[in-house]
């Protein structure tokens, strides 16, 4: 048995959600797309029963160990019941609080794919802590998705650097395939998201502006653990410290570009996630 909403009081019946206008001058296009974004799960299994739980690392952020297996079910849940609405999930880093949890984080997450509704995930500093390679969990660290037109490039800069140090020699694998990749999306003056868990250096950027045939909506990172807006550069909402929030990105037909965030309707664990917070 998982713990569920039932251990926790003051759930609202509706989650509360805040709505950002980040662009309205893009292409208008045939489709609505709506792409579903978690960030900082920190996954830490507990116990079934509220008297048990097992001792949590201790948090300078106030990531919510504890409660966070049943802040990504109920969030699942929610997007379950628009599951209508949404092209797909993605999951941008630290799914698990260690690679020791990744397969409990895959098992919750199954209800996705049960249900129809695709999910991808990315490399965070929780999929690097431990002793395996964070490829051996994530195989597909660096991937393009093209939806509706649209996008969605995701890279992989928390198990190893985007642009390597020393060039040619140390190319990697992932700087290889992002060349080929960027001079393609140019080719196309393509829309572009880019998701990577820390923000891009600069290297990193200057590469990218070598192609300026791509039309690039927004940058999304994660490691900030907290939500912002700065122009085009997006700092995802953290699911496991408050404001215990995800995020859907939806890019209108109209040609919009707006976010939403949706606050879990776990109050009782958000109010005690603020506290948290303030306290650090």
């Amino acid at each position: 048995m998982l713990p569920c909403s039932a251990f926790w009081p003051f759930t609202s019946s509706k989650p509360i959600t805040e709505s950002y206008s980040i662009t309205k001058n893009l292409k208008p296009s045939d489709k609505d797309t709506r792409i579903v974004l978690v960030s900082d799960v920190f996954l830490y299994p507990v116990p079934a029963t509220t008297e048990s739980f097992a001792q949590p690392p201790t948090s300078k952020i106030g990531i919510m160990y504890r409660e966070s297996q049943v802040l990504l079910q109920e969030s699942i849940k929610d997007i379950l019941t628009s599951i209508n609405s949404y092209n797909l999930v993605l999951f941008t880093g630290s799914m698990v609080a260690n690679q020791e949890h990744y397969q409990l984080f895959e098992d919750i997450s199954y209800d996705l794919t049960k249900y129809g509704l695709d999910y991808y995930g990315m490399i965070g500093y929780g999929e690097t802590t431990g002793a395996k390679p964070a490829r051996e969990l994530i195989k597909k660290p660096f991937y393009l998705l093209e939806l509706n037109n649209i996008n969605l490039l995701v890279l992989d800069n928390a198990s190893e650097k985007l642009i390597p140090e020393r060039l040619p020699e140390e190319a990697s694998e992932q700087y290889i395939w992002l060349l080929k990749t960027l001079k393609d999306l140019n080719s196309k003056k393509a829309e572009l998201y880019i998701f990577s868990y820390y923000p891009l250096d600069t290297a990193s950027q200057e590469l990218i502006a070598k192609y300026p045939d791509i039309n690039i909506a927004a940058y999304f990172s994660s490691a900030a653990h907290k939500f912002s807006i700065n122009a085009k550069q997006i700092n995802n909402a953290p699911l496991s410290i408050y404001p215990c929030a995800y995020t859907i990105l939806e890019r209108l037909k109209t040609g919009e570009l707006r976010l939403k965030l949706v606050h879990t309707r776990l109050r009782g664990v958000k109010n005690k996630a603020r506290q948290a917070l303030n306290h650090n």
